[in-house]
């Protein structure tokens, strides 16, 4: 049985910089747009990242998406995996992988 998740409320600003973040800005330049000092920017992400229970920038972006599509009751159906694995997914080493020879990619 699917876990329920538990969607986060966001402050205004907090929403202004996952929406800076999404644009691939720096945390630099949020500061510059939205008046305030880097640190506080870098100290929101942190607070955005114990928020979402994420790692990255690339997990917040993730965890963002699935917050915006719940607000708009359109939620994806993502499933975040511990270590990064989808599930079903299974391991494979790479020698498993038949080796081709140089030719072949010409």
């Amino acid at each position: 049985m699917a876990q329920a998740i538990d969607y986060p409320s966001l402050t205004d600003r907090q929403l202004q910089i996952l929406g800076l973040l999404a644009q691939d800005q720096t945390d630099e330049a949020i500061a510059t747009r939205l008046k305030l000092t880097s640190r506080t920017v870098r100290a929101e992400v942190a607070r955005l990242y114990d928020t979402f229970e994420v790692r990255s920038r690339f997990g917040l972006g993730m965890a963002y998406l699935r917050w915006q599509g719940h607000r708009r009751g359109t939620a994806p159906n993502l499933v975040v995996v511990p270590g990064g694995r989808s599930p079903g997914a299974t391991t494979r080493s790479r020698r498993s992988v038949p080796r081709q020879s140089s030719s072949s990619w010409v």
